[in-house]
């Protein structure tokens, strides 16, 4: 019997990668530990959900803003992103471990400027690159240079025909809700952006307090299909040309409460063998608000139907999360959710599959991105099959510092009948571990600790089933 490769590298370099990540977790504390004795609020603290993109915020009170604002009609700005990341048995397991074993650094660097010729118009532009460094595997070890492309380039009219109307032409961002389906067009570049080829026209109605989008969509897979790339890489940012239209509206008319409902159309054509074709459509209700003075929830769920790949489609998906605002000098929150999402039962002709739209990001975990991906023909965060209850706490031990942990014991609704290599037979997926440490130093300074462990189940083969690591550091300097 072929003996099974040593394993003590790969173990040396976990450790010396969590030594490395120790110590950068004492710098953080230290610095939360200063700006907390200069007198950083709670307020400070970023969001439990990934940051908005950066851009001109408006905010004026130092000589930054006026650097980055020297005329009424000019604003520019940058920002850079360093992350470590560090996976270990995150898709289908070989015997060769040093394949299991990812380590590497990710540099994005952002410039963006925003013109204002004329009242209520304005022309945004952001250029954006992100190469990597890999430490290993040995396979892979050295640069990875990335093309250079605007993730933004749009123009916004504002008060348009006197209307409280707004039409965005161009390539831009955009994200509803809980960023359960509309998230990121660009699925295939790995984080680096999450646009849209899209032209948006905002309803605001003011006294009705309600809120109406109309968006359509023109996303080719190609990235250099509308605006021209440095260094291309003949890469593309999703697997399939996609034609769309979004009706979503939101209403807060209610005490402490938003009410939305949402209608969406797609039409994809594959660019790749891994790409989709038909259309599908999508329409659902989400709610939040407050029941009580420390009680919060959201609830979303959505039919779908239509026809992809050549079967007819018919899936259905809800989630949800109860959160107690327990207070405290530590500022506690304990939470419950649960999710779930309609996989393909090989027992009728019809496809029940969830399709997760523009969602195939990191929603809850950045191990799962990739083990989805094993079993949906290789594409990444491909959501579906899936059950997930989820028991979290948050806490403040410093104002500038967020810790959170959460519980999912994940399972499938259904176990693939053709059996595949990776299939065990079983509906249990494993447990998922997750920790993060967020801080904020200021409105120029943030960053994460982030990890995950998942131990695999009986879904999966017996070869499988070895424990999977993701650890993740992130600084961020806005500018």
């Amino acid at each position: 019997m072929a003996r099974e490769p040593e394993r003590e590298p790969v173990v040396a370099g976990k450790y010396l990668l969590i030594h490395r990540m120790l110590r950068i977790l004492l710098v953080a504390l230290l610095a939360a530990a200063l700006s907390s004795a200069a007198g950083l609020h709670a307020a400070d603290l970023p969001p439990p959900q990934p940051p908005a993109a950066a851009g001109p915020t408006g905010v004026k009170g130092d000589w930054i803003d006026s650097v980055k604002k020297p005329v009424d009609w000019f604003e520019w700005g940058f920002d850079f992103r360093l992350r470590n990341e560090y996976v270990h048995n995150g898709a289908e397991i070989e015997l060769d471990v040093e394949k299991n074993t990812t380590d590497f650094l990710r540099f994005r660097p952002r410039l963006w400027t925003v013109f204002h010729p004329a009242t209520n118009l304005s022309l945004n532009a952001r250029l954006v690159s992100e190469p990597r460094y890999y430490l290993s595997p040995a396979a892979k070890e050295g640069w990875t240079l990335e093309e250079g492309l605007f993730d933004l380039f749009n123009v916004r009219l504002q008060n348009l025909a006197g209307q409280p109307l707004t039409l965005t032409l161009g390539r831009q961002e955009f994200s509803f809700g809980n960023r359960w389906l509309i998230w990121d067009g660009s699925t295939t570049d790995g984080t680096r952006s999450e646009f849209f080829d899209a032209a948006r026209l905002t309803l605001e109605l003011e006294e009705a307090q309600t809120t109406l989008d109309a968006i359509y969509i023109c996303q080719s897979a190609r990235s250099d299909a509308w605006l021209p790339l440095i260094n291309d890489q003949h890469r593309l940012i999703t697997e399939q040309d996609e034609q769309a239209g979004v009706l979503y509206l939101r209403n807060k008319s209610l005490p402490k409460t938003q009410l939305d409902g949402f209608l969406i159309f797609r039409h994809q054509d594959p660019a790749s063998p891994r790409g989709n074709q038909g259309d599908v459509w999508t329409a659902g209700a989400r709610v939040e608000g407050a029941m009580a003075e420390r009680w919060q929830y959201r609830l979303e769920s959505a039919p779908q139907w239509g026809e992809r790949n050549g079967r007819d489609l018919s899936a259905w998906g809800l989630n949800g999360r109860l959160t107690f605002l327990a207070g405290g000098p530590w500022q506690h929150q304990f939470r419950a959710g649960y999710e779930y999402l309609s996989g393909d039962d090989p027992a009728t002709p019809a496809d029940e599959g969830w399709d997760p739209f523009w969602a195939r990001r990191a929603q809850w975990s950045e191990l799962m991105v990739l083990k989805f991906a094993v079993e949906n023909r290789g594409r990444s965060g491909d959501y579906k099959n899936l059950q997930r209850p989820n028991v979290g706490w948050s806490f403040q031990p410093a104002p500038p510092l967020l810790i959170s942990a959460d519980y999912m014991p994940l399972f499938a609704n259904e176990s693939p009948s053709d059996q595949p290599s990776w299939a065990g037979g079983g509906h249990f997926r494993g447990h998922l571990l997750q920790t993060i440490a967020r801080f904020k130093l200021n409105r120029h300074w943030s960053g994460h600790l982030w990890g995950e462990w998942f131990w695999p189940g009986h879904f999966y083969a017996p070869d499988q089933r070895h424990l999977g690591v993701f650890i993740r550091a992130e600084i961020n300097l806005v500018f």
